[in-house]
C-alpha cells in the first residue's frame, strides 16, 4: 500500500455550504406536493419529453401539487443537452405565469434547465445579459446572481448530483458549445429522492450516471484543490457506488434489494457531487461537454469514454504527490506497490464498473471523429472551466489534449488496462 501525501490536504482551506434539504426514501415523491407547497403556490414544473408523462410520473406529481394547493403551470419537452434558447423559453414561462417556485422532475438536464429558469426568470435585464455572463464561466461570475426564485428538484434517475448543486451545464446555440453556470442561490431549496422512481428505467441509462458519479468522486480526488473534506466525500462516494451499484446487475436480486441498492447508489452519487462541488473537476469533463454539445453523447458515457485515457496520458502529473495511490486505496486496489500499479488497479476498477453497468461505447461511437478532435480541444479551452488546470503541474497542453482525446478513438472502452498503457506510451515515443 502506498499512500498520498497529506501536507497538501492538511493546508489547503475550503468553503463548505451544502443547503439543499434532502428528503429520501421509498415513495417519497408521493409527498411532493406537500413539501412543494412551502416554498410557493404557483409552480413552473420543468419535465423531460417522454419519460415523466409515459411512466405516469408527471400524473402523480400533478395531482399531488393540486391537493396541495398549488397552481400549476407545465414546461414540457426539455431535451438531452438543453440550450440557452430553451432556458429562455421556459424563463418567459416562468415570468408569464407568475410563478413563484420551480419543480423539475427528471434527470440532469431537466433539473439544470430548472435551476437555469430560477435565475433567468427574475433577471431584470430583458435580454439575459447578465445571465449570459453568468454562463460564461468566468472566475467570480456567480456574484453577478442576485435572486433566483425557490426550486423543488425530483430527479429520476441517480448519477449528476444536480438535485443538490447549483450549477446549471447549458449548451449555447450559437457556438454549439457547453456553458456552465454556478451560483449559490441557484441550489434546489428541496431535493426528494425515491428510488421507485428510478426502479424500472433501463440499466443504460442507471449506469450512465453512476459511471458519472464515480468519476466525480475519482476527479475530486485527483484534483489540485482536493482538500481534507472533498476527499472525505470522495472516498464515501466511491465506496457506496461500489457496494451498492453493482447489485443492480445482479439478475437474481429481488425488488427490495434493488430498491436498497438504488437508495445506497444513489446517496453515493450526492457525496461525489458535493466532493466535485469542492474540489472541481479535472480536464475530463472540459473535454466531455463538447461531446455532448455537438454530438448529443450523453454526459456520462462521455465521461466513461475519455476518463481511462486522461488518467493514462496525465498519469505521471499525480506521481509525485500520490493521488493515484490515494485514490487506489479508496477503491481497495490489492497488491499496488507503486505508482505505476496503483494506475493500472484504478483503471481496472473503473473499467470492470463501467462494464457492469453496460456503459461501453468509446469515443469513436459516440461521434468523436478524427477530424473532430481539434474542434473539441478548442471547445474546451474556450470554455473557461478551472477544471481545465485542476491537475497537478496545471493546464495540460495542446499537445497532451490531443493525445488523451487520439487515445480514446483508439483503444475500445473493453481494451485489456495494458493495451491501453500500451498505446499510450506508443503514442508518446518519439519519432
Amino acid at each position: 500500500m502506498v499512500l498520498g501525501s497529506p501536507s497538501r490536504l492538511t493546508l489547503t482551506g475550503f468553503h463548505l455550504s451544502w443547503s439543499t434539504r434532502i428528503e429520501a426514501g421509498v415513495d417519497a415523491a408521493s409527498r411532493a406536493g406537500h413539501w412543494a407547497s412551502s416554498y410557493g403556490v404557483r409552480a413552473l414544473v420543468v419535465v423531460g419529453d417522454r419519460h415523466a408523462r409515459a411512466s405516469g410520473l408527471l400524473a402523480q406529481l400533478l395531482g399531488d401539487l393540486a391537493q396541495s394547493g398549488v397552481a400549476v403551470e407545465l414546461f414540457e419537452g426539455v431535451p438531452p443537452n438543453p440550450s440557452v434558447a430553451v432556458v429562455e423559453v421556459g424563463a418567459q414561462l416562468a415570468r408569464s405565469w407568475r410563478a413563484d417556485v420551480v419543480v423539475g422532475l427528471g434527470g440532469g438536464s431537466v433539473l439544470d434547465v430548472a435551476k437555469a429558469i430560477a435565475v433567468r426568470a427574475v433577471e431584470h435585464a430583458p435580454d439575459g445579459a447578465t445571465y449570459r455572463r453568468h454562463l460564461s464561466g468566468l472566475r467570480d461570475s456567480s456574484l453577478l446572481v442576485t435572486d433566483a426564485l425557490p426550486v423543488v428538484a425530483i430527479p429520476t434517475l441517480p448519477g449528476s448530483g444536480s438535485e443538490t448543486s447549483g450549477t446549471s451545464v447549458i449548451t449555447d446555440d450559437e457556438s454549439g458549445r457547453k456553458l456552465s453556470a454556478t451560483s449559490d442561490l441557484a441550489e434546489p431549496r428541496l431535493a426528494i429522492i425515491d428510488p421507485l422512481l428510478a426502479i424500472d428505467a433501463p440499466m443504460s441509462l442507471v449506469g450512465a450516471g453512476l459511471v458519472d458519479a464515480f468519476c466525480h468522486a475519482l476527479e475530486a480526488g485527483l484534483s489540485a484543490r482536493a482538500t481534507i473534506a472533498s476527499d472525505a466525500l470522495a472516498e464515501q462516494a466511491l465506496r457506496l457506488l461500489q457496494r451498492h451499484a453493482l447489485i443492480l446487475t445482479v439478475a437474481k436480486s429481488t425488488r427490495e434489494q434493488r430498491l436498497e441498492a438504488l437508495l445506497g447508489a444513489w446517496w453515493g452519487s450526492e457525496l461525489a457531487g458535493q466532493a466535485l462541488t469542492l474540489a472541481g473537476s479535472i480536464i475530463t469533463h472540459p473535454l466531455a461537454h463538447p461531446l455532448s454539445g455537438r454530438f448529443d453523447a450523453p454526459h456520462g458515457e462521455a465521461v466513461a469514454a475519455l476518463e481511462p485515457a486522461v488518467l493514462a496520458v496525465l498519469s505521471e502529473r499525480w506521481r509525485a504527490d500520490g493521488g493515484i495511490s490515494k485514490v487506489a486505496n479508496w477503491l481497495d486496489v490489492r497488491g499496488f506497490s507503486d505508482h505505476d500499479t496503483a494506475l493500472r488497479g484504478v483503471l481496472a476498477k473503473l473499467q470492470r464498473f463501467a462494464v457492469k453497468l453496460e456503459v461501453t461505447r468509446g469515443a469513436r461511437e459516440l461521434g468523436l471523429a478524427s477530424g473532430a478532435v481539434q474542434v473539441v480541444v478548442r471547445d474546451a479551452r474556450a470554455s473557461g472551466s478551472r477544471g481545465l488546470a485542476n491537475v497537478p503541474g496545471g493546464e495540460p497542453s495542446a499537445e497532451e489534449l490531443l493525445a488523451i482525446l487520439d487515445l480514446a478513438r483508439t483503444v475500445e472502452p473493453n481494451a485489456d488496462v495494458r493495451d491501453l498503457l500500451h498505446a499510450r506510451r506508443t503514442a508518446a515515443a518519439p519519432g
